[in-house]
């Protein structure tokens, strides 16, 4: 019987898009996952794990 295994989720490409965009602006950067991880939550009310934003 599978327990499952490494699902990952899936970002949407318009939130990956968004991630980019705040990434390189030079006066507002996200300086650590957890910290791009509070802004998706709050610009896209989406909850994503850390380890989903990890290259």
């Amino acid at each position: 019987m599978s327990k499952g295994g490494k699902r990952r989720e899936a970002v949407t490409q318009y939130t990956h898009a968004g991630l980019e965009v705040k990434s390189n602006n030079n006066t507002d950067q996200l300086l650590s996952y957890i910290q791009a991880v509070e802004w998706v939550k709050s610009e896209y009310n989406i909850t994503v794990r850390y380890n989903c934003l990890r290259p």
